[in-house]
């Protein structure tokens, strides 16, 4: 009886994979190494890039942020995103994430873009902390430098940005060399002190959590049944 229930239920599963795949564009995104590569076909799909945290050049165990960049338009020289921006440092240390920046290919005109929420505008400078120069960097107001300022993200914090290129994307956009700015780091023997992350883009498949929950559906239901019939 159980593996009968268990072959039904991997049979329902396959079904239902086979189902989504051939309802479902396959449009997955392209990495290389530290770097996403975005075409039209890449509109509304969504890629994770996960931060570490150092402070003068040493690894901060319990330092890390993540970002979910989702692509919500894509046009001859300019793309749309939505970013999802969580501090995901762990006690005993705390921080603010002050700034998020990134390289693009083709570069991009920082004074014809823009970005509204927890970030309001598009500069671009450098981080410290032996960092590096960030193409697109974005700071919470218009005051701000890339190094660092007041404002950012201690929890969650959400924004969306219109990125204008100097050139045309109709051969594709890349992102790439990922970091965020850490200040008011405290705890774990830091008092007010800085530093800088940086990130590795990872896809994030929309797909699996679904298929996953409606194979678990299948599973209540198929022992539910077996349930009834044992007791008839």
């Amino acid at each position: 009886m159980k593996r009968q229930l268990l072959t039904g239920v991997l049979a329902a599963s396959t079904l239902t994979l086979a189902a989504f795949s051939q309802a479902t564009p396959a449009h997955a995104l392209s990495f290389s190494g530290g770097t996403v590569n975005l075409t039209a076909n890449d509109v509304g799909s969504t890629f994770q890039v996960n931060f570490d945290g150092n402070v003068n050049g040493n690894n901060v165990p319990g330092l890390s942020a993540q970002a979910l960049f989702t692509l919500t338009s894509y046009a001859t020289n300019q793309a749309n995103f939505t970013v999802n921006l969580i501090n995901t440092t762990t006690v005993p240390i705390t921080s603010r994430i002050s700034r998020l920046g990134f390289n693009t290919n083709p570069g991009v005109n920082v004074d014809a873009s823009s970005a509204t929420g927890v970030f309001t505008d598009v500069i671009t400078g450098s981080f410290p902390n032996k960092f590096g120069d960030v193409e697109v960097c974005f700071v919470p107001s218009s005051r701000g430098t890339c190094g660092g300022g007041p404002g950012g993200v201690t929890t969650t914090g959400n924004f969306t940005t219109n990125l204008v290129f100097t050139g045309s994307l109709t051969n594709g956009l890349s992102l790439s060399d990922f970091g965020v700015r850490y200040q008011s780091i405290n705890g774990g023997g830091f008092d007010d002190a800085s530093g800088t992350g940086r990130g590795t883009p990872i896809p994030t498949p929309a797909l699996l959590p679904a298929v996953l929950g409606m194979g678990a559906a299948v599973l209540r239901k198929k022992k539910q049944e077996a349930k009834v019939a044992e007791k008839v």
